[in-house]
């Protein structure tokens, strides 16, 4: 598994900020020669570090559940990479491909 967590904290002279920089990002990833698959992605929305919701997308079966509280829905799987208003990845879950194989 390959963990990729994005800094969204900024510090400066007028405090702690939350960085709303779009981060693009892919369904696969090489890195090194191996090739890994995106499996969930946790996002956070809101423009504030000190207030906002956390939810959980994951692909399972080829299309994507959306954990929002107790809440679970599906969503299109292309949804899961597409650029949105006011929600952040914040941590991006990759598996090796030889791992979804096994």
């Amino acid at each position: 598994m390959l963990f990729i967590v994005l800094n969204r904290f900024l510090f400066d002279a007028s405090g702690t900020r939350k960085d709303c920089t779009y981060v693009a990002y892919r369904r696969t990833l090489l890195i090194g020669g191996r090739s890994y698959t995106l499996k969930s992605v946790i996002f956070h929305h809101g423009g504030y570090i000190h207030s906002g919701h956390y939810t959980l997308e994951t692909i399972i079966n080829e299309q994507t559940l959306v954990y929002d509280d107790e809440v679970v829905h599906v969503r299109d799987l292309a949804s899961i990479c597409s650029k949105r208003n006011d929600v952040h990845a914040y941590i991006l879950l990759y598996v090796s491909d030889d791992q979804t194989a096994n």
